[in-house]
């Protein structure tokens, strides 16, 4: 949304933080063809996302990069939908910055993610709201750790440097300079948790849109080995279901009793089934005429 205390700020050669809506709406509005009001109006357009490679090659980012109108965005993170192997609906998730002692993460909130971007001003030939200013995200290869996720990601900006040169002179070569450095992320610099699939809808804005789902029950994860417990020395523990090497065992229980305070005896595993005697039958020699026989390895 735009902030009408900033505006003023916004066009000035110093650098300033304001407010501006994404989606880039590029054309002005005018008195007999305004702008239409309402989220609609900046992604008619499909401008919300700008390459990297092909930035300098599109007359639109081009002009506005020319112009200086660059811009650098805070976020808390940002979604990306997973497809399923097989049909079904999108799974998507939000990748945000992993918490650390090298960010600012003051009252415990998610520290911000820098994203490269361009900005524009229109105007929306309304009277009651006569400037629009709205904003693209740059995006590029995805690094390493974002590759199950999707081959695209932001341009982020992890460099004060890089992102200052972005700001006031923005080129070409500074561009690839910016896609080496976020697309050769560190891994333990993102992560991410699949959340509720409402967020499918545009007009889904409720406080669990970036709450993180439970992990997801699996056949592999069934058989995954539980850790271990601590019994106390008089309980009872009845384990049924997988041993340590993750096959399925019989139903034991196991009985500990308190001989003096520092010696404990554990008593004779109990199997809840019979134990099973095991006939060995003497080898036989094969009969005659039987096919066994016929394959056994003939005397010399």
């Amino acid at each position: 949304n735009k902030n009408n205390d900033n505006n003023a700020d916004c066009g000035t050669e110093e650098i300033s933080t304001c407010e501006k809506t994404w989606g880039l709406v590029p054309r002005n509005g005018t008195t007999k063809s305004s702008l239409p009001t309402g989220m609609s109006q900046h992604f008619s357009n499909l401008m919300f996302n700008a390459r990297s490679d092909t930035l300098f090659e599109k007359s639109t980012f081009r002009g506005l990069a020319a112009k200086g109108r660059t811009c650098l965005v805070a976020v808390d993170g940002f979604f990306e939908w997973k497809a399923p192997p097989t049909k079904g609906r999108k799974q998507p998730y939000f990748v945000y910055r992993k918490k650390s002692s090298n960010t600012n993460n003051e009252n415990g909130k998610r520290p911000y993610l820098l994203v490269a971007g361009l900005w524009t001003s229109v105007k929306t030939g309304r009277s009651d709201d006569p400037v629009l200013d709205t904003f693209t995200i740059i995006t590029t290869a995805s690094c390493p750790s974002l590759n199950w996720l999707h081959d695209r990601q932001p341009l982020f900006v992890w460099d004060t440097e890089l992102g200052k040169q972005w700001l006031q002179q923005p080129t070409i070569q500074l561009l690839r300079q910016m896609e080496d450095a976020a697309e050769h992320t560190p891994s333990d610099f993102l992560d991410w948790h699949a959340v509720t699939t409402n967020m499918s809808k545009t007009s889904y804005r409720k406080e669990d849109s970036v709450k993180a789902l439970p992990p997801l029950v699996t056949v592999k994860s069934f058989f995954t080995a539980a850790a271990p417990t601590t019994s106390s020395p008089t309980s009872h523990s009845k384990r049924t279901g997988l041993s340590s090497s993750g096959s399925i065992s019989k139903k034991t229980s196991l009985k500990f009793e308190t001989i003096s305070p520092t010696k404990k005896r554990l008593a004779t595993m109990k199997s809840s089934s019979p134990p099973v005697k095991k006939k060995v039958k003497a080898q036989l020699s094969p009969k005659k005429g039987s096919i066994t026989a016929f394959f056994s390895s003939q005397k010399g």
